[in-house]
C-alpha cells in the first residue's frame, strides 16, 4: 500500500488564503433577525430563530448550555435555560433546540432586538478551514487532523481549488486508488452555502475519474482501478473543482491510498473496556453465566492471567496501550495507529469516555476518530461493524471502546432486574462516584452489594452485545480484548477507581487471538505497555524504543511500575517476584502477592529494602528515583478558596522541587529562589504534597517552613531539636502551622524524578462530561 497523505511528498497548487465569501473572515458572532412567535400566552411571547450554527456540542446533556455558546440582547449576555420539551422557557431566559434559539420575552418588549449569537467551537473550527486564519504551514494545513462535528478525521484537506501532485509513484499490480471523500458544511450558516464540488484524480496530466460531492456534508466512496498503469512510474494527482464558485467548498479525503484489494486483509482490532475487572469474567474465575460470548470466544485464544496496567483511570493507561510506552512518553505522532497508518493501513477508532476525546491528544493520529459521551454498547458495536464493512479489500486497524462496567450504570432490561435487589435506600439516587463516597460506613456496607451487582449486570449486557461483534472475525484476524483499570468496591476502604494501587484496579484482563497467536493460558506478569510490541511483531514490523514486549515471543522476568493517581496523595508502586512495594501518603508497605493475593497483611519495609525497592522503581520507570522531603498539608479544607503561601528554607537549599502528579493541571507549581521553595498564591490550588531534593536528606537542621496568608502575617515554625532522629528514612514531623488547625507534616521518603507532563488540563468542552463520570468534583 502507498499511503498519500502520511510522509509521501506531494505539490501543492492552488491552495487559497480563503474559502469564505469575497474574502471575509470567519465571523466570531452573527446577527439572529427574522424571529417567529413559537408561543404567546399570559403577556409572554416564546421566540425562535435558526442558530446558524451546523454543530452544537451539548456535551453530556442539552440542559447545559454548550461550552462558549453565548446570546446576546442589546450587549447584555442573556442567561441560559433549558426545560422539558412541553415546558415553556422561564421569562428573560434563552436556550438552544434541534438548531433553534429559543428566547421567552415579556410581550410589550417585542422580538428580540439587536440579538447577536457567539459560539467559540463554530468560529474555531472554521478558521482551521481557511488557510489565512488557520496559522499552520501549507503541508500541515493540508495533512493535519480536522474536527469539524464529532468526528476527528486525518488525511487530505483540499479547499477549491487546491491540488495535490505525486511524483514518480509506481502503481502497484491491480492497483486501485481509494478513499472517502466528504464535503464539509460551513460551521456558521450565514446564508451562503458551498454549491456543490468535485474531487478529480489524474494520472499522467490526463483526468481519470471525477466524483461529485452535493452540499450538506456529503461522503463518497472512491474504489477507481489503476491497474492499467500498473508497474509505471506516474504523476498522480488529485484536484478539488467548485461548482459556480469556490466558496465554502471544504473538502476532505480520508487517508487516500493507491492498494492492491486483498481477498482477506489484516485486521488488527482492539476490543477496550473501560473499568473491566479481571474477576469479572468467567475466563477469569467469575460466574461462567457472567459473560459466556467472551470466554467461549476466549477458549482458543492467549489470555494472560496475571496482566497489570500502569495507572488505575483511563487516560495515562490508554496511552500506554497505544504507545507501548510509559504515560509521560506519550507521542501522539508515533503510536500504534500513527505507525499501521504509515504502512496504508485505515485506522478507526470510537471512544465513549470523554478522557479519550481529542482534547487530551488521543484522536489526532487516527483516519476517524468518534467520540460519543457513554454511547451504549450497541452504538459502539454498529460503527465498529460500519468500518469492517465499508473496506473489505484493505488492511484496517479498529479500536471499539466500551463503557458498560462504569458509572455511571445504565444497563437496559431484562439486565436491570437480572440479579441487584432494590436500590438501597443510602443511595437516595447517588449512582455517582462523589455521592457513593460520601456515604458513612454503615451505608457502604449496605449498598456495596447492590452496586457490585449492578456492576456485573452491566458486564453480562455488554457480554451479550459483544456476540455480534467477536463473530465477525476469522483466524487471520489479530483481536486484543482489554481493559484500562479495574473497579474498587472498599476492599482498602475506597470505591471507583484513580486512588489507589492495589490489585482490585491494577489487574486486568488481556486476551489475543489471531494469526501466529498460541492458544494457551500464561501467568507470567504482563503490562498494557506490551500491547502495541505485540501487534507490531504479528505484522512483521519493528519495535524499537518501546517499554513494552510482545506477547508472542518469550517474556523476560522484569519489575512493573504503576502510579500516575487521579486523586489524593501521591502514590507509586513496583511489583517485582511477587513482591509489591507501595509507597505515598508518606508511607511505606510491602505485600507478598504469593502468599497474600488480597493484599490484607501489609509489611513495614527497612531503609535497606526501601532503597532496593526505589531502584527496581527506578528501572521499571526507566528515570530515576530519588530520596527526598515530603512536605504535606494535612488537616481540615486542604483545598480552600484562599490557600495560603508556603515557603520552605534550608542553608543548603535543594537541587529540586516539584509537586505531586496533578493529571488536572490544578497546582501551583513551586520555585527555588536562592535555596527557597515558594509556593506562590495563584488562580489554581496549593499544592498538597510538595517533593524537595536536597543536597542531603539526612540533615534536617536549619530546616524552616513559612506560611502566609493573603493580608496576614507570616509564620514561621522550625523542627523541634529531637526531629532528625524522628526522620529516621520514613518518619514523620508534624508542625503547627498557626493558620487554623492546618499543619505541616515533613517526611523522608523516595519520589521518581518529575517529567513534563503531556496533559495540559482539562478540557473546558469536556470539563461537565468528566463530572458526570465522578472525575471532578
Amino acid at each position: 500500500m502507498i499511503p498519500l497523505s502520511r510522509g509521501l511528498e506531494f505539490e501543492v497548487r492552488g491552495l487559497p488564503s480563503t474559502s469564505r465569501p469575497e474574502g471575509a473572515a470567519t465571523p466570531t458572532e452573527v446577527p439572529l433577525t427574522d424571529w417567529v412567535v413559537a408561543r404567546d400566552e399570559d403577556g409572554v411571547v416564546e421566540w425562535r430563530v435558526p442558530t446558524q450554527i451546523v454543530h452544537v456540542d451539548f456535551g453530556h446533556s442539552t440542559k447545559k448550555r454548550p461550552q462558549g455558546l453565548q446570546l446576546k440582547l442589546a450587549g447584555m449576555s442573556l442567561p441560559y435555560d433549558r426545560v422539558a420539551d412541553d415546558e415553556p422557557l422561564p421569562v428573560d431566559k434563552w436556550s438552544v433546540r434541534e438548531g433553534l434559539v429559543r428566547v421567552r420575552l415579556a410581550k410589550e418588549d417585542g422580538p428580540p432586538a439587536d440579538a447577536v449569537l457567539s459560539y467559540i467551537g463554530a468560529t474555531s473550527a472554521e478558521k482551521r478551514l481557511n488557510f489565512n486564519e488557520a496559522d499552520l504551514e501549507t503541508v500541515e494545513f493540508i495533512t493535519g487532523s480536522l474536527q469539524p462535528g464529532r468526528d476527528a478525521m486525518r488525511g487530505l484537506y483540499l479547499p477549491a481549488p487546491t491540488e495535490v501532485v505525486w511524483q514518480d509513484l509506481v502503481v502497484p499490480k491491480r492497483g486501485v486508488v481509494g478513499f472517502e471523500a466528504t464535503l464539509f458544511e460551513a460551521p456558521w450558516q450565514t446564508g451562503v452555502a458551498s454549491d456543490g464540488a468535485e474531487v478529480v484524480l489524474s494520472i499522467d496530466g490526463e483526468e481519470v475519474k471525477r466524483l461529485a460531492l452535493e452540499h450538506g456534508g456529503h461522503k463518497r466512496l472512491l474504489r477507481f482501478d489503476v491497474s492499467k498503469w500498473a508497474g509505471q512510474s506516474v504523476e498522480l494527482s488529485f484536484r478539488v473543482d467548485g461548482g459556480e464558485s469556490d466558496d465554502l467548498d471544504y473538502v476532505f479525503l480520508e487517508e487516500p491510498v493507491v492498494y492492491t484489494p486483498k481477498k482477506d486483509p489484516t485486521r488488527v482490532v482492539l476490543v477496550f473496556v473501560d473499568t473491566l475487572r479481571a474477576d469479572a469474567l468467567g475466563v477469569y474465575g467469575a460466574s461462567p453465566e457472567d459473560s459466556p460470548n467472551i470466554d467461549a470466544w476466549a477458549e482458543d485464544a492467549l489470555v494472560f492471567e496475571n496482566a497489570r496496567t500502569v495507572a488505575p483511570w483511563t487516560l495515562p493507561s490508554a496511552r500506554s496501550a497505544l504507545s507501548g510506552r510509559q504515560p509521560e512518553r506519550w507521542d501522539a505522532r508515533d503510536n500504534l495507529p500513527a505507525r499501521l497508518a504509515r504502512e496504508g493501513f485505515l485506522t478507526r477508532g470510537s471512544v465513549a469516555n470523554a478522557f479519550l476525546d481529542t482534547p487530551f491528544g488521543m484522536g489526532s493520529a487516527w483516519s476517524r476518530y468518534t467520540y460519543g459521551f457513554v454511547a451504549p454498547a450497541t452504538t459502539q458495536i454498529d460503527r465498529a461493524l460500519q468500518a469492517l464493512e465499508a473496506w473489505p479489500d484493505r488492511d484496517l486497524l479498529l479500536m471499539v471502546h466500551f463503557m458498560e462496567p462504569h458509572l455511571p450504570y445504565r444497563e437496559p432490561e431484562p439486565y436491570l432486574s437480572k440479579w441487584a435487589p432494590p436500590q438501597p435506600e443510602a443511595l437516595d439516587g447517588r449512582m455517582n462516584r462523589t455521592g457513593i463516597q460520601g456515604l458513612s460506613s454503615s451505608d457502604q456496607a449496605e449498598v456495596e452489594p447492590y452496586l457490585r451487582a449492578r456492576y456485573r449486570q452491566n458486564v453480562s449486557y455488554l457480554d451479550a452485545e459483544l456476540k455480534r461483534l467477536l463473530a465477525f472475525f476469522d483466524d487471520d484476524d489479530l483481536v486484543v480484548f482489554y481493559s484500562d483499570h479495574g473497579e474498587e468496591f472498599w476492599e482498602h476502604g475506597e470505591f471507583e477507581h484513580g486512588h489507589s494501587l492495589h490489585e482490585e484496579v491494577l489487574r486486568i484482563p488481556l486476551i489475543v487471538k489471531g494469526r501466529g497467536v498460541p492458544s494457551q493460558r500464561r501467568s507470567n506478569p504482563v503490562t498494557l505497555m506490551d500491547i502495541v510490541p505485540t501487534v507490531l511483531d504479528v505484522l512483521g514490523l519493528e519495535a524499537e524504543g518501546l517499554d513494552g514486549t510482545s506477547l508472542i515471543r518469550a517474556i523476560p522476568d522484569r519489575p512493573q511500575a504503576f502510579g500516575h493517581l487521579l486523586y489524593g496523595d501521591d502514590a507509586w508502586a513496583v511489583l517485582d517476584q511477587g513482591r509489591k512495594w507501595i509507597i505515598g501518603g508518606g508511607k511505606e508497605r510491602i505485600y507478598d502477592l504469593f502468599h497474600d493475593p488480597g493484599e490484607l497483611d501489609a509489611e513495614v519495609p527497612t531503609i535497606e529494602q526501601s532503597a532496593a525497592f526505589a531502584q527496581t522503581l527506578a528501572a521499571a520507570l526507566g528515570r530515576p528515583v530519588h530520596p527526598v522531603w515530603r512536605v504535606a498539608q494535612i488537616g481540615p479544607n486542604k483545598h480552600v478558596s484562599s490557600p495560603p503561601e508556603m515557603r520552605i528554607m534550608h542553608p543548603q537549599g535543594f537541587l529540586d522541587a516539584w509537586t505531586a502528579y496533578d493529571p488536572l493541571d490544578s497546582l501551583e507549581p513551586p520555585v527555588i529562589d536562592e535555596g527557597t521553595v515558594r509556593m506562590a498564591v495563584g488562580k489554581r490550588r496549593m499544592p498538597c504534597e510538595v517533593y524537595l531534593r536536597p543536597n542531603d536528606v539526612e540533615d534536617f537542621e536549619g530546616l524552616v517552613v513559612e506560611i502566609k496568608r493573603p493580608r496576614e502575617k507570616a509564620i514561621q515554625i522550625a523542627p523541634d531539636e529531637d526531629a532528625s532522629a524522628a526522620l529516621d528514612g520514613r518518619g514523620k514531623l508534624l508542625l503547627n502551622t498557626g493558620v487554623g488547625s492546618r499543619r505541616v507534616s515533613v517526611g523522608a521518603t523516595w519520589a521518581p524524578e518529575p517529567v513534563a507532563s503531556t496533559i495540559d488540563g482539562v478540557a473546558p468542552e469536556r470539563e461537565d462530561e468528566l463530572r458526570v463520570l465522578g472525575y471532578l468534583d
